[in-house]
């Protein structure tokens, strides 16, 4: 009888992509003003002027908040949950519904540019590839164990809240089919809970369709760095990017990334060994917290959750969230980054499987 795959389940929060330049939630506007200001004769910067500029001006217009309350305007999430509830309630000082719907508008332009203008591509064998310790972290999966061992024992399943494509050149330049579940199918799941860059909404219609990755590539004169303006030109073409706010308010989306929700509980069920890297679970991630409890009531045994973050105060906020069964002897945390302990990782899945 061939022998069950055991079933391991990567979580990838922003600080997995932050050594190939991506930004946090903590220091994008300050990478989108360096992109600004570094990058402002490039064409795509140059036509998006006015969206940085709405932005930036948006954040200076908030600053009298503080005299009543206190909001982190230096947060891309809490910028994000702002215009969010200002939606719902109609109202952000004197600006109009019109205007609040504009400068939404232009934070998701920011936001794909912010993104793009810091991944930065270079061909490898024919292949774009990006910097990091994704790509390094997916070769050694893939890659690392012989291969009749992986067919027998290894399934790997991605998840991940990053609107970039670090992880999906990697999984490409691999040589490795995957699949984004909008429309259910197989092979490698690349679930993407927050959307895309390169993911397009038609404003007729509720599909997602997907842009090709190797699409739409701008590079910088004089060296050999490349980046990818998929996103930034979607909305030139009078297309919406799929682009999820990463807040408490994600229900009014649930339709158009159900079916990528319901496959991400789906392979939380099955996991047996849960990596969760570089995601700090914030408060105001509620959905997270009910798909990771709702995901993992089932019959299959967990044998063991790892986060890795180097920010120490992540461990007591997973720690109020796993059950005590889980705490007691399968949980483990790793004050490191992702580039510290791939080869860790790599280790720690052989000697599962091998107990």
């Amino acid at each position: 009888m061939i022998p069950q795959k055991t079933k391991t389940v990567f979580i990838l929060g922003a600080g997995a992509s932050a050594d190939a330049g991506l930004p946090l939630m903590n220091n994008f506007f300050d990478k989108a003003k360096r992109i600004f200001k570094q990058f402002n004769s490039l064409p795509e910067i140059v036509k998006n002027k006015e969206h940085f500029e709405r932005v930036f001006n948006f954040i200076a217009d908030l600053q009298p908040i503080y005299a009543k309350a206190f909001l982190d305007l230096d947060n891309i999430e809490t910028l994000f949950g702002a215009l969010e509830m200002a939606e719902i309630l109609e109202r952000l000082g004197d600006k109009t519904l019109d205007e609040i719907a504009q400068i939404k508008k232009s934070l998701i332009k920011v936001i794909i540019i912010t993104i793009e203008f810091n991944t930065n591509l270079y061909i490898s064998e024919d292949e774009y590839q990006s910097k990091g310790s994704i790509p390094v972290l997916i070769r050694s999966l893939y890659k690392g164990f012989d291969e009749k061992f992986r067919r027998m024992f290894c399934d790997f399943s991605f998840i991940t809240f990053n609107y970039d494509l670090v992880i999906d050149y990697a999984l490409r330049k691999n040589g490795l089919i995957f699949n984004y579940f909008l429309n259910g199918g197989e092979n490698i799941p690349l679930l993407k809970l927050h959307g895309s860059v390169n993911w397009i909404k038609n404003n007729d219609d509720d599909a997602i369709h997907i842009a090709k990755v190797n699409e739409r590539m701008t590079s910088l004169k004089g060296t050999d760095i490349l980046f990818t303006t998929i996103g930034a030109n979607l909305i030139d073409d009078y297309q919406t990017p799929v682009i999820v706010p990463p807040t408490w308010n994600k229900s009014q989306h649930q339709k158009t990334i159900k079916q990528v929700w319901q496959k991400a509980a789906t392979e939380l069920a099955e996991a047996e060994i849960l990596f969760i890297i570089g995601y700090s679970l914030p408060e105001s991630d509620m959905f997270f917290r009910y798909l990771y409890g709702l995901g993992t009531f089932s019959d299959t045994h967990l044998n063991r959750i790892i986060v890795i973050n180097p920010d120490k105060n992540t461990e007591v906020a997973f720690r109020n969230m796993i059950g005590q069964g889980i705490l007691s002897r399968r949980f483990e945390f790793w004050e490191s980054t992702l580039e510290k302990k791939v080869s860790s990782i790599h280790d720690t899945i052989a000697r599962i499987i091998n107990q």
